[in-house]
């Protein structure tokens, strides 16, 4: 009988350990971005309904309902390439839901007209988890960058909003 119990006790503590782990989710998407700059010599402007293609993928540890763990994202527009590195912390709901936050400590905007020294960024994303293998995520974006434009300092604040598709692996 105490045999039993210790087995029944061991299973129970070993299904436990199933919801931990280290999770790779590679994702994909498309999205629209608006710029502002605000130049201290002259007016402000605003670019907007430019469209980009991402692609990335989020690597780190899932524990229960709690995932963090390190983003990568590569975001490509017309002639311009930008490389995001960001902290991501996410909360799964039981039920067809997550939500998740990301800070970016690093954005390379490679472009040849434009040197853009990168300030500070945060995402903030829903996922609706209810499909087989996918999970349908929607993010918002606030990146700000500086440059110097004609002896101006300028100030590029970047507002992004990206529908995705990732694949959670386990």
């Amino acid at each position: 009988m105490k045999l039993k119990l210790l087995v029944l006790a061991l299973i129970a503590s070993m299904s436990m350990s199933a919801f931990a782990g280290f999770m790779v989710e590679p994702y994909v998407g498309t999205g629209t971005y608006a710029t502002s700059f605000d130049v201290a010599a002259a007016e402000d402007e605003e670019v907007s309904g430019e469209s980009y293609t991402t692609a990335g993928g989020r690597l780190g540890y899932s524990f229960s309902l709690l995932s963090a763990g390190l983003d990568y994202e590569l975001m490509s527009l017309d002639d311009t390439t930008v490389t995001n590195t960001g902290l991501f912390v996410g909360v799964d709901l039981p039920i067809l839901f997550r939500f998740y936050g990301k800070y970016i400590f690093n954005s390379d905007f490679d472009n040849d007209d434009v040197d853009l020294d990168f300030q500070s960024g945060t995402v903030l994303g829903v996922g609706f988890t209810g499909l087989p293998f996918v999970v349908i995520n929607l993010e918002v974006s606030s990146l700000l960058y500086t440059f110097d434009f004609s002896g101006n300092d300028v100030d590029a604040a970047v507002a992004a909003t990206a529908l995705t598709i990732s694949l959670p692996l386990p």
